[in-house]
């Protein structure tokens, strides 16, 4: 039986299905595939599939109304959501994911057949949870088919065969869809593509995977392949090495190991790199629309340099394009001197902060006098529920020698005061 078959059979019989994996790993295609297989038997399966750009456009009765209509049919009603933890990260985004459990798992009015799902997410999509039990929890988690590469796309590399081109580009549709006259010109685009998705790809990770990433790049004899653990999950940056016996891990070709390094949660931060420094940023927030940044030492007006500060944070904002924004929380108080918000905002100026920098920057001060004296530096990702402890801002932005300074997930929860001084902080901007 295929891999289609399969994921139709475990609808048949009253299931949901994540299909998860990472930007170009086929998730997309693989849902596709699905509704193509359903579409097989009109009359059997009522298929709706949705994207978060059809669900941004709808209000929530428009939604419901929807599914509704899906399942008064006489067939078995089949919802498709591509993105869907894209999705999750909106307003309405837990709320749909509650209505959808409901109509999965409790029994319907008429008798009728249950509603099944299909929903597209990342691995690090688990982070967001919601009130109450979660779709996801209970659907059956898979990976995107397999793709067979064409003897077109195995020449195109210049390479002898199908295991060649996998070591090569993961076989990730933003590596194979590269276009250029030769080989070589090819390669070049794509590596160069590669190292442009890397900081998305591993923001779409969680850190238990890139723990694995980190003991992968750090044996020298390479771990082996877990084909139903965390290792599908991590393609296009990990692949199996096939004509190992056995199956051993290889990081793909186009991926540079000191890249990775730079950008894995509890490795070394970049040292006085700040390209890489605001890459590694990205990768800790990934799709969160709006991180907060937590350091006293913002508000050091004379020791850090804004200059540096303003250019790390316009890199950051310019990877994230999905983020509303980004808020920083400081202190008023600094080697025993106060300083204002206007002070800082004058520092800014000074700098020369740019208008798009200024309308996506949203900086707070507190006073510890009023709140609690916020000792860790950390940055809090509210829409995710997850939390990382960070190096002092002048680490951080490239300004200092690194050392051996790190990140480190901590405990959400444990976020909990530097958020609500946050909302109850002096605006600077």
């Amino acid at each position: 039986m295929n891999w289609t078959d399969e994921c139709v059979d475990y609808l048949i019989g009253g299931g949901c299905l994540n299909l998860v994996g990472l930007d170009g790993s086929g998730r997309s295609k693989s849902l596709h595939k699905i509704a193509e297989a359903l579409a097989l038997e009109p009359s059997d399966w009522t298929c709706h599939i949705w994207s978060p750009s059809d669900l941004a456009t709808m209000q929530r009765r428009e939604i419901t109304s929807e599914i509704d209509s899906l399942q008064h049919s006489s067939s078995i009603p089949v919802l498709l959501i591509d993105d869907f933890g894209e999705f999750l990260m909106e307003k309405d985004g837990h709320w749909l994911e509650r209505v959808l459990f409901s109509r999965v798992f409790e029994a319907a009015e008429d008798d009728g057949p249950s509603l099944r799902c299909v929903v597209v997410t990342h691995p690090r999509d688990r982070e967001i949870v919601g009130p109450g039990s979660g779709l996801r929890e209970r659907a059956r988690h898979v990976y995107p088919t397999q793709m067979t590469p064409t003897r077109q796309e195995i020449v195109g590399f210049g390479c002898a065969d199908a295991e060649e081109l996998l070591l090569l580009t993961g076989n990730n549709y933003h590596l194979l869809n590269v276009d250029s006259n030769s080989p070589n010109a090819r390669r070049g685009i794509a590596s160069s593509t590669a190292q442009k998705w890397l900081p998305k790809w591993i923001g779409q990770l969680d850190t238990g995977h890139q723990n694995r990433i980190g003991a992968i790049v750090s044996r020298t004899q390479p771990l082996r392949w877990l084909p139903d653990d965390a290792d599908p999950l991590l393609s296009p940056i990990v692949v199996p090495r096939r004509s190992d016996v056995p199956v051993r891990c290889a990081i793909t070709e186009f991926v540079r190991v000191e890249d990775l390094r730079h950008l894995l949660v509890g490795l070394p931060w970049p040292d006085q790199d700040p390209r890489a420094a605001a890459r590694r940023f990205c990768a800790r927030c990934g799709n969160d629309p709006s991180p907060l940044w937590v350091d006293n030492y913002l508000s050091d007006i004379h020791q850090l340099d804004f200059v540096m500060l303003l250019e790390f944070l316009e890199m950051v904002l310019s990877d994230l394009p999905r983020a509303e924004n980004i808020r920083i929380l400081s202190r008023n108080w600094v080697a025993g001197k106060r300083v204002h918000a206007s002070e800082i905002l004058e520092a800014l100026q000074d700098a020369s902060i740019s208008p798009e920098l200024e309308r996506r920057l949203q900086w707070r001060l507190y006073d510890q006098r009023d709140d609690a004296n916020l000792h860790r530096r950390e940055l809090i990702l509210t829409s995710r529920r997850a939390s990382f402890s960070l190096p002092p801002a002048r680490i951080v932005i490239g300004q200092d020698p690194a050392s051996n300074e790190t990140d480190a997930a901590v405990a959400f929860p444990s976020s909990a005061t530097a958020y609500r001084i946050w909302k109850n902080g002096t605006n600077v901007v």
